[in-house]
């Protein structure tokens, strides 16, 4: 049952605990990294991760009120959000708290959240984030499709710069239409140059080098 525990004279969430004892108990992190990612303290910590009892049984506490979403379905919306978010579509707050409320419904959950605005609420939000402090609200930077697509094309070949090309284009015309600057009476308006009476043309030049140096002939 989620709640407090109290050792000494500091307090910690008992369902961090048991998210640090799994951590370490996984190998996924040491000892100081899961006390500082999930709050809690390291000589707690270690004597949880040494005993041979359930982290439920080590946790258990009649403090506080049971969360709306059972253990496992709020680490499988902690992945989806991460999934998410590693495909460029992160999730927004009302869109957490929107998921939270059809879980509740979908599992047939009791629970205390709006039903008329078919959401959790910020109380519950702010639960959640503190359950699972490896998430945070980020402000995202804009990322163009042909980045992303970039990107999973260099996950591809597996970061080989002798496979990895860069392209450019420029366009170049037969005419000058631009004319440097000309010695002219101070003050005088309008200072002209003769120009070609040619319309010219526009020739697009394309280049292609890869990171090693490898140059693909210019097309025009």
């Amino acid at each position: 049952m989620h709640g407090k525990q109290e050792k000494g004279r500091k307090t910690w969430d008992a369902r961090a605990m048991g998210l640090a004892v799994n951590a370490v108990r996984s190998k996924e992190m040491g000892y100081i990294k899961a006390s500082k990612i999930y709050k809690v303290p390291g000589s707690t910590l270690v004597d949880y991760v040494k005993s041979d009892k359930p982290i439920e049984v080590l946790t258990a506490t009649k403090l506080g009120r049971r969360p709306a979403l059972s253990n496992e379905i709020e680490n499988l919306l902690v992945t989806y959000c991460l999934d998410m978010e590693k495909q460029f579509y992160g999730l927004r707050a009302s869109d957490i708290r929107r998921l939270a409320f059809q879980l509740a419904i979908q599992n047939g959950l009791q629970h205390p959240f709006s039903m008329t605005k078919s959401s959790a609420g910020k109380k519950w939000q702010k639960g959640f984030l503190k359950r699972h402090p490896e998430l945070s609200f980020r402000k995202p930077q804009g990322v163009s499709a042909a980045r992303i697509k970039g990107a999973s094309l260099i996950a591809e070949i597996k970061l080989n710069p002798a496979r990895l090309f860069n392209v450019d284009e420029t366009g170049i015309t037969t005419v000058q239409h631009k004319h440097s600057k000309v010695l002219s009476l101070r003050g005088k308006r309008q200072v002209g140059a003769l120009t070609t009476s040619e319309r010219g043309a526009l020739v697009t030049v394309v280049t292609c080098m890869s990171a090693t140096e490898i140059y693909v002939p210019p097309v025009y």
